[in-house]
């Protein structure tokens, strides 16, 4: 992979400097091969990461030094791009969630996170539909539109729901979510809404669905900044700037996503995996969008 033009990447945040400051010399050239390889947008992320701290301070940088640790090792024990990917995004995973603290003060009373899983949405919904839909969805010939509009939040009840999880899969620990904020976002157009949610763009031979989850706040445990950990291989992530959280200053106080498009960046954090039933209600079909 060509070597990434340092002199066009962003300074390097305070935190990422004493980290780096804090390695030996033949960690550093470890680091230095590993950076080399690593897309420049990641990298541009991981210069400029600055709330990885774990549970410590802010400004402490030894989880970060950590991480840059782990990153370089995974990559020199292998010699494959595909292997040394796995192997970065096997790093990522080991430090999810280790953000800077969120104290939920700092945010409102209900969260937001938006799915695009078909499936898991048809299948939280279907307890809920009368026996004709349910039997359409048995045959596989409801769509998930026409699912919705049969779907009636009187009859909603969290205690049917099963063990699914806000993020499909047990081994998914932590979850994006964000939240109603003062400059607004296009929750009512699925494209819209997945440009200013900055979600990745995936291959997709017709439309991907949008859907609204929303939760208490208190529901969930262990709110984070999120960090490039958290982000893995995505690559539209942006880390939070480098400001202390300060409470008269509330957009400190979280992350803040890189839109896609000409939409406001919208407030970010990550928490920890939640089963579906913390749903204060059914969740909210947004819609049908060609990627």
């Amino acid at each position: 992979m060509k070597a990434p033009c340092y002199d066009l990447l962003p300074m390097p945040s305070d935190l990422y400097r004493s980290a780096v400051a804090s390695l030996q010399a033949e960690e550093r050239d470890t680091l230095t091969t590993f950076e080399t390889w690593l897309p420049d947008r990641l990298l541009e992320n991981l210069r400029s990461e600055s709330h990885l701290v774990g549970d410590n301070a802010w400004g402490h940088s030894a989880a970060l030094k950590e991480f840059l640790l782990w990153c370089a090792r995974e990559h020199a024990n292998v010699d494959m791009d595909e292997e040394r990917q796995r192997g970065y995004e096997g790093s990522c995973t080991s430090f999810e969630g280790k953000g800077l603290r969120i104290e939920p003060h700092h945010l409102p009373g209900t969260l937001l996170r938006y799915s695009r899983n078909a499936p898991l949405v048809l299948e939280l919904i279907e307890p809920f539909l009368p026996d004709r839909a349910k039997q359409d969805a048995l045959d596989d010939t409801l769509s998930l539109e026409d699912a919705f509009r049969w779907l009636s939040p009187v009859a909603w009840n969290p205690s049917l729901i099963e063990e699914s999880l806000l993020l499909g899969g047990k081994e998914a620990k932590m979850v994006f979510a964000t939240f109603e904020h003062p400059a607004g976002a296009p929750r009512n157009h699925a494209g819209r809404m997945a440009a200013a949610l900055a979600l990745p763009r995936r291959p997709r031979t017709e439309g991907e669905i949008l859907v609204e989850f929303s939760y208490s706040t208190d529901s969930v445990t262990n709110h984070r900044f999120p960090t490039v950990a958290d982000a893995g291989w995505i690559q539209e992530f942006q880390p939070a700037p480098e400001e202390e959280p300060d409470s008269a200053r509330r957009e400190t106080c979280y992350g803040r996503t890189r839109p896609l498009g000409p939409w406001p960046p919208q407030p970010e954090l990550v928490h920890e995996n939640k089963p579906l039933r913390i749903l204060e209600g059914p969740p909210r079909f947004v819609g049908r969008y060609n990627p």
